[in-house]
């Protein structure tokens, strides 16, 4: 199966990682419930409604809020989501066994670093989506204060953070747009300047922590 997934353009190296580690993985969150709670408190910010899916949605915790769908390639992990009571489509965003154009919303949480081409995978999203449909990819800033952190951890061999590449807001908003959506004016970030939830220019996002983008799917008129 890892295999297929890595035909896919899924790192196989990166779905082995949270195989092995998934248990420890979502202990994080227990283990963290402030930095948790504000990660969180940033979702519930956002404006989801209907049915949607969350792209690498691991373990499940964002997904509880909405009761996303959990589109996870790593066994691992899809078996905790499951756990949780949500609905779980084993498979890799850069070809998901979802139905074109029937979804309201697709969410990704700090998934785009570990992705092998995220673009890709934005684009797959947008063919998941209803017109306006909504693409919403929560990032750890690669510039700001916890994205150095994890930088610097991964260069001295963490097992999760060694197989991330962090993205800048600008960076994932350029992909947001040259995979057809339009970016929302306004960042919704927390654990920085202030805790948050903050509805922010994307310039000063880059400043905290965690960042939520959001893009609307360009409807064909």
């Amino acid at each position: 199966m890892l295999d297929n997934y890595r035909d896919m353009g899924a790192s196989g190296d990166v779905i082995g990682a949270f195989n092995a580690w998934a248990a420890d993985y979502d202990a994080w969150y227990s283990e963290n419930p402030r930095l948790a709670s504000l990660e969180l408190a940033v979702l519930k910010a956002i404006e989801l409604s209907g049915r949607g899916v969350e792209i690498g949605g691991g373990s499940g915790f964002f997904s509880l809020v909405h009761q996303s769908i959990v589109l996870e390639p790593a066994w691992g992990m899809a078996v905790l989501a499951k756990a949780k009571g949500l609905d779980v489509i084993v498979g890799v965003g850069e070809l998901p066994p979802v139905r074109d154009s029937s979804l309201d919303y697709a969410l990704m949480v700090v998934t785009l670093c570990f992705l092998k081409d995220p673009l890709q995978v934005m684009r797959r999203a947008g063919i998941m989506l209803k017109p306006n449909g909504l693409l919403v990819a929560c990032i750890v800033p690669r510039n700001g204060p916890y994205g150095a952190r994890y930088i610097d951890e991964g260069r001295k061999g963490h097992r999760f953070y060694s197989l991330a590449a962090f993205y800048t807001v600008a960076e994932t908003m350029n992909m947001m747009r040259a995979a057809g959506f339009i970016a929302s004016p306004k960042v919704i970030a927390s654990l920085g300047p202030v805790d948050g939830p903050a509805a922010v220019n994307p310039s000063n996002a880059e400043e905290f922590g965690f960042a939520c983008v959001s893009a609307f799917k360009q409807a064909i008129d």
